[in-house]
């Protein structure tokens, strides 16, 4: 008998049930462990995807998967209607995981952007290198034409403002 003044308890894909079992009329409390598998729709890399390799229609295929004992959280599907590219190589029937995949930057290491400045009502803007990826209002180091290395944050795929 299933004994509802204990609590169940969940860890990972193993679940534990507190029964209750009688033997000759006496009651004994005991635990049943119980292995879950939980199914769900999630993406699967339909061929090998490259590190930094953009993630299209192609990439990957909807499969009902076991993801009870996954590590990482799975890659939702509204998050595939945004820019994805994967962070490493991402082999051919693998769960697309949030650590595999990342938003594509707007800006990219070696673009030429412009650098603002903006004090009160005074805007100084000036050109400069961006010497790493970065995602919208994400801060990134860029590279002044007089040689000054500043942190920035990226407003656009071609303006950053220093702060």
């Amino acid at each position: 008998v299933i004994d509802y003044n204990r609590e169940l308890k969940i860890k990972g894909n193993i679940a534990y049930l507190p029964i209750k079992i009688s033997e000759n009329g006496k009651w004994t409390n005991s635990i049943l462990t119980l292995q879950l598998k939980l199914y769900k729709q999630v993406p699967v890399a339909s061929r090998e995807i490259q590190r930094k390799e953009n993630l299209d229609d192609n990439s990957y295929t909807l499969q009902s998967v076991d993801v009870s004992s996954l590590k990482s959280r799975v890659v939702e599907l509204s998050d595939l209607q945004k820019s994805l590219r994967a962070t490493v190589i991402i082999k051919q029937g693998e769960i697309l995981t949030q650590d595999l995949v990342e938003e594509i930057p707007v800006i990219h290491s070696g673009s030429k952007v412009v650098a603002e400045c903006i004090k009160g009502s005074v805007v100084v803007s000036t050109e400069a290198i961006a010497r790493q990826d970065g995602k919208m209002n994400q801060i990134i180091d860029v590279l002044t034409s007089s040689n000054e290395l500043l942190k920035a944050k990226v407003i656009s795929s071609q303006k950053v403002l220093i702060e």
